[in-house]
């Protein structure tokens, strides 16, 4: 999409459809659009007054022009809630519900005011960066089996944004900003193509070639390391989840360095089951075709690489992808089996459906030869998590505060957010074994997504700063929203980008 920043009034822009956001209570005048309402002889105050638009929280009212008093046919008012309440994340919001009202009416070129310029502590740069996130991320759709009579929405593909800048001097802040954006949600949209795509589409081979070519010709190396390879590496953890699988797994690592020397390194870690089955401890039927999505984690650190190389940020960024297919095979692992990570500690396999955390137990050990400032796991893990915090919120697990005060400020600045759990130690002997050095698994819910935390710092290189995200819950919706279409999300990897982008600074 050809996105431009322009210094015009809404009055004078010309575009298939304009967007202008209004506060709860807030007058035309009072919101800056006198002289558009003036050129439309009142139209937008008459709708007000007449209680048809009161500017509740993403409450919107097309309007038909009737005429050239102004160049644009079609104006979309958005309300914006209670101006004290308002954020960013409203923005984004409100930005969706413009983008997906010009799809649903088969339209191409939107213009919108920047929501939130005139907010206390609003950055010009982050206002339009999110108003291009909104609008990019609204606009995705899905299609790639669909023949054109069975898509719900038409397939007419917008193919212009235009920024309005009330003022000449916002011109360059604008743009930069919506530079960021247009980076972070057109990967996210590549993330939200991987995890919505069939598990027959993408194997861990096919992932394997999809971060290749994601990634090639942007500064960043990729590795794939086979069976044969990782064997002798030890990951003996992370081979016993495809024993059962026709489908070779694959240990991915991308490396993004920065141009000057001596930046923090950060290691982001993702588990990528391109399908779980649950292996011999077979799923239940129903909802298990969602199991694609079980890649969620190591899609965001592709697409996680890809904004980051190109937003070509001061800080040296690894990504360790861990691809594997979980299926109960002649040759599965079997619940009571024993396996040896890379660090020498062994685990007792209790259930063969709890198997994202045995490929991240290698990633995180392999971790360790970075040296690094931070190590970040994401990953569809456990149901508990769902449980606690249902799906607008991933579950954060941290040995470090000041490393988690950083992933919740990122996560707030992308609309990703994020809840503190406890690592509690008490529940550490729920993972005893009798024959191993531990349990992979409890067989319970209970507190299931505290012990798999606990589960995982047994790996997690010594004296580092370590946080896990639980994206269970996140990383697909079932809900439409305005920017949200149902399925696959891209959580975390925006969080991912601002948190690098933070650590830069």
């Amino acid at each position: 999409m050809n996105i431009i920043v322009k210094h015009s009034s809404p009055d004078a822009v010309v575009s298939d459809l304009l967007a202008i956001g209004l506060f709860e209570g807030q007058s035309v005048k009072e919101a800056g659009y006198g002289t558009l309402d003036a050129a439309l002889g009142g139209l937008i105050e008459q709708v007000i007054t007449a209680g048809d638009f009161e500017g509740k929280t993403l409450k919107a009212r097309l309007l038909y022009t009737h005429g050239d008093a102004i160049a644009t046919r079609r104006i979309l008012l958005v309300g914006l809630g209670k101006q004290a309440e308002f954020t960013l994340a409203v923005a984004r919001q409100a930005a969706g519900v413009a983008a997906q009202t010009l799809a649903d009416l088969k339209l191409r070129r939107l213009a919108t005011v920047v929501h939130g310029l005139t907010a206390a502590g609003v950055a010009p740069a982050s206002a339009a960066q999110t108003i291009v996130e909104g609008t990019l991320l609204g606009l995705y759709r899905f299609i790639t089996h669909k023949r054109e009579e069975n898509t719900q929405r038409p397939t007419v593909d917008a193919d212009e944004l235009i920024l309005l800048a009330p003022a000449a001097e916002m011109v360059s802040a604008l743009e930069s900003g919506a530079q960021v954006g247009q980076i972070l949600a057109t990967s996210a949209n590549l993330v939200r193509d991987l995890v919505n795509e069939s598990g027959n589409y993408v194997t861990p081979k096919v992932l394997a070639g999809q971060a290749q070519a994601l990634t090639q010709d942007m500064g960043i190396s990729l590795t794939v390391y086979g069976e044969e390879a990782m064997r002798e590496m030890g990951m003996e953890s992370f081979l016993s989840v495809s024993r059962g699988s026709a489908q070779e797994a694959q240990f991915m690592v991308l490396e993004y360095f920065p141009a000057a020397a001596g930046a923090d390194t950060l290691v982001l870690i993702g588990k990528a089951i391109t399908f779980d089955t649950g292996g011999i401890s077979l799923k239940p039927n129903d909802g298990m075709w969602e199991m694609k999505c079980d890649m969620a984690g190591g899609a965001a650190v592709i697409g996680a690489l890809r904004s980051i190389a190109q937003l070509k940020l001061p800080v040296r960024v690894v990504g360790l992808v861990c691809a594997a297919e979980n299926m109960p095979g002649p040759d599965a692992i079997k619940p009571g089996d024993v396996v040896k990570a890379m660090n020498g500690k062994s685990v007792e396999y209790m259930s063969t459906d709890a198997e994202g955390r045995m490929v991240l137990a290698d990633g995180l050990c392999y971790s360790a030869r970075y040296q690094p400032a931070a190590v970040i796991d994401c990953a569809t893990l456990t149901g508990s998590i769902v449980m606690a915090l249902s799906s607008d919120m991933s579950g954060v697990f941290a040995n470090d505060d000041a490393l988690f005060t950083r992933i919740q400020k990122a996560a707030d600045a992308a609309g990703e957010p994020v809840w503190r759990m406890p690592i509690w130690k008490p529940y550490r002997e729920r993972i005893n074994s009798d024959v191993a050095d531990m349990k992979g698994s409890t067989g319970t819910r209970y507190a299931g997504a505290i012990t798999a935390a606990l589960f995982l710092q047994e790996f997690v290189p010594e004296n580092t700063p370590w946080a896990h995200m639980d994206i269970a819950g996140t990383a697909w919706q079932e809900d439409h929203k305005p920017y949200q279409p149902r399925g696959a999300s891209a959580n975390p990897m925006r969080t991912l980008v601002e948190l690098a982008r933070a650590w830069a600074k």
